[in-house]
């Protein structure tokens, strides 16, 4: 089988067929390394509109390296709101290491809070504390400070981090000019 595109991983609707996708390219050998990666990247892309317990039970049978787990995990977006992302944006913090983690949560956060502020601040409300928090709160608070400066406001006051604080009280500002970003 002679695999030379990653974008099929989107056209695939079934586990059942992205599975045997995933087969192959495993079967293929070294040789296909990089595409295999793409093809686990494109595959993260989409999961956040799927039922979260099926497709975690289904990415937990994959049994995926740490190499395609991470490369699954880095693909990941939130393309549309819906009743599940909660669960992947928490899913993928538990994944993630360190080092990934910051950057791709930023984007998450960012990404579900144009589509739907409230379910993302109910559940950066409803996460406990500590980084992913804080990075999650970053996000959050940046991507409303346009049309909800006073809001970003009081949201970035909650970091515990002041240098962290600084740096989004600095983006606030940035991204609704003329608004004072002093929380006294």
């Amino acid at each position: 089988m002679c695999i030379r595109d990653s974008r099929l991983a989107d056209a695939l609707d079934d586990f059942n067929a992205k599975e045997k996708l995933l087969q192959a390219l495993r079967d293929s050998g070294a040789e296909n390394h990089a595409l295999k990666q793409s093809v686990l990247s494109n595959l993260g892309r989409g999961m956040s509109s799927r039922d979260f317990d099926e497709a975690s039970q289904w990415l937990a049978d994959l049994e995926l390296s740490e190499d395609e787990s991470l490369a699954f995990v880095m693909g990941f977006a939130v393309q549309e709101s819906g009743p599940h992302v909660g669960d992947w944006v928490s899913w993928v913090v538990e994944q993630l290491p360190p080092e990934h983690l910051d950057q791709k949560l930023r984007q998450m956060v960012s990404e579900w809070t144009e589509k739907d502020f409230n379910s993302a601040g109910t559940w950066i409300i409803e996460s406990p504390e500590g980084n992913a928090r804080e990075v999650a709160i970053e996000a959050f608070a940046v991507s409303i400070a346009a049309f909800e400066p006073e809001s970003a406001i009081e949201w970035a006051s909650t970091i515990s981090d002041d240098e962290l604080k600084d740096t989004v009280m600095r983006r606030i500002r940035e991204r609704a000019p003329g608004y004072p970003t002093s929380t006294n």
